[in-house]
């Protein structure tokens, strides 16, 4: 096992010198009955004396104060007055993820202790644990994250950043490869955890507290995970009961076992295949270090492989494959499939297609143009579709107003990019910054996405021929470009106009309306004729993005 912190601090048992102090004072006390005017002088720790006639004492009582050296036990009196050591126990799970050795708040460290109880998201245990006094009641920052942020993160707030409340994953480990038995330590009942090495973690059955006072101590214990999906996600244990799959409103208070990693990287970031099959291994992270997320290994029969979310059901942060990220405080990414439509080719032969890479394509214009679309695989493949100013691709049902980055809900809630005070904080930006250009994040460098003023030079300057589902625009040098007819995402979620109409962002608001950007619109008409014109798309919808290269 391994001590984090070790220094030991013994507390030293004062009963000698009180039994020797009350004997001296009855002393004093029986002399009195001879000798009236014996008096008894008190020194106190300030330096200062006290002078009382003995004869007019009917009694002397001593009393116990809360201080650091002499604590009191909540309940009863305590007579092991040691504080233990915290200690990072190694159960040999397959993570590699270590245990603490005693919950959260518990007395003097010990293993058997209750500790204290703590909301979902709360930081501090309460006297009263209400719906009305729960913070994030009051408060939107986890109306849609399904994960506490290191901030708010009980464990890591009272311990230190290498702890931390652990993942509904890691209960479940817990669960499935250790052996259970319950027992009793110091009198008080509890389960012990054996792990696959030997080694074992006692956790207490200290009930939970969803009032003012603890319920069913000694009978059973609730113990939270990060994780929530409306409700928590925590570890259910009772004499005949070992069960992960306890859901509990998120105001409830309930006990905390802490976690931290074996090889002390702050931050691990799991794989889940969601409905799929196949294994990833986990990467971790250092503080503020971005890294390649890994290509997908995972398969699902029938299914093709769309990107990855911080939810299972898509509802949170989209991340597209291999983008470059950091870690967030969502400790597990979500595997998303879109079900392959009738006809359309199996996952394997694209699984043996070489990938066609980024390059950038001299038009001799001002500017170089991308061969392909951000997120696409190919030169005539649609690629991913993004909302203005967001540089993650998103759940299908998330291209709204509720779900985008930039405002609070509305169009006129805007936080950023706003040239209206009318349409919220006015900022008077309306070309976006480098970290808000999905094109530089993606790719780095001077990538950027094209202004109204490229996008115009291009369909001046080049010739521009059908194709069946796209446009074709060749240079007077002969080199060329593709725009494929990839439609667009609706607010609804829905895909609209593919193979029929392209959509493509530039990097500039609308003139006059902070909730628009300026787009360009490709398409047509079956004789040659094509459309080709700017439209000022609502910025959560999401539309097709072709980098330039200055």
């Amino acid at each position: 096992m391994l001590t984090l912190h070790p220094e030991k601090l013994i507390l030293y048992n004062l009963n000698f010198m009180k039994k020797l102090f009350t004997l001296f004072t009855l002393v004093v006390l029986l002399a009195s009955t001879a000798i009236a005017q014996i008096r008894l002088f008190v020194h106190k720790s300030d330096g200062t004396r006290t002078e009382f006639v003995a004869s007019e004492i009917d009694s002397i009582t001593f009393s116990e104060t809360n201080t650091p050296n002499n604590p009191l036990p909540d309940d009863e009196e305590d007579e092991d007055d040691v504080v233990y050591d915290i200690e990072a126990v190694d159960l040999g799970l397959s993570s590699g993820i270590l245990w603490a050795s005693c919950n959260l708040g518990s007395k003097n460290n010990k293993p058997e202790g209750y500790g204290d109880y703590f909301t979902w998201g709360e930081t501090s245990p309460k006297d009263s644990y209400t719906y009305n006094n729960y913070i994030w009641n009051t408060q939107n920052k986890y109306k849609n994250k399904s994960y506490i942020e290191l901030e708010d993160d009980a464990a890591r707030s009272i311990w230190g950043e290498l702890w931390r409340i652990p993942l509904k994953e890691e209960l479940e480990e817990l669960v499935e490869e250790c052996t259970w038995t319950w027992t009793t330590l110091n009198n008080v009942n509890g389960y012990e955890v054996q792990g696959p090495n030997g080694n074992t973690i006692f956790l207490p059955a200290a009930g939970m507290n969803y009032s003012a006072e603890p319920v069913d101590i000694g009978e059973m214990a609730i113990y939270r995970s990060n994780y929530k999906y409306g409700q928590t996600f925590n570890l259910h244990l009772s004499e005949n009961n070992v069960s992960t799959f306890a859901e509990m409103d998120a105001h409830h208070g309930l006990s905390i076992r802490p976690v931290c990693n074996k090889f002390y990287f702050p931050y691990i970031l799991y794989f889940n295949s969601n409905g799929g099959e196949g294994t990833m291994e986990r990467i971790e992270f250092e503080t503020s270090e971005y890294k390649t997320l890994p290509k997908c290994t995972f398969t699902y029969e029938g299914y093709k492989f769309v990107g990855w979310n911080t939810t299972s059901d898509g509802s949170g942060t989209s991340y597209s494959d291999m983008s470059q990220i950091t870690y967030s405080g969502n400790p597990v990414l979500y595997a998303q499939w879109r079900e392959l439509e009738e006809g359309e080719d199996v996952e394997e032969g694209e699984d043996v297609e070489e990938k066609v890479e980024f390059e950038a394509v001299d038009l001799g214009l001002s500017v170089k143009w991308a061969n392909m679309n951000i997120g696409a695989e190919n030169l005539e493949d649609n690629g991913d579709y993004f909302a203005w100013g967001e540089t993650t691709t998103k759940s299908i049902y998330d291209y709204s107003w509720a779900k985008y980055k930039w405002c609070e809900g509305t169009e006129t809630s805007f936080t950023k990019y706003c040239i209206s005070s009318a349409h919220g904080e006015f900022d008077n930006k309306s070309t976006l910054e480098a970290t808000d250009d999905v094109a530089n994040v993606e790719l780095g460098g001077a990538w950027r996405m094209p202004t109204k003023e490229e996008f115009a030079e291009l369909l001046a300057e080049c010739e521009i021929t059908e194709l069946p589902d796209g446009l074709k625009f060749t240079a007077k040098n002969g080199n060329y470009i593709i725009l494929p007819f990839g439609g667009f995402r609706k607010e609804d979620g829905t895909i609209k106009s593919v193979g029929s109409y392209g959509y493509y962002w530039t990097n500039e608001l609308s003139e006059d309306d902070s909730s628009k950007a300026k787009d360009l619109i490709i398409s047509e008409k079956g004789d040659g004729n094509e459309i080709l014109d700017f439209y000022d798309g609502n910025r959560c919808c999401g539309l097709s993005v072709r980098p330039v290269l200055p």
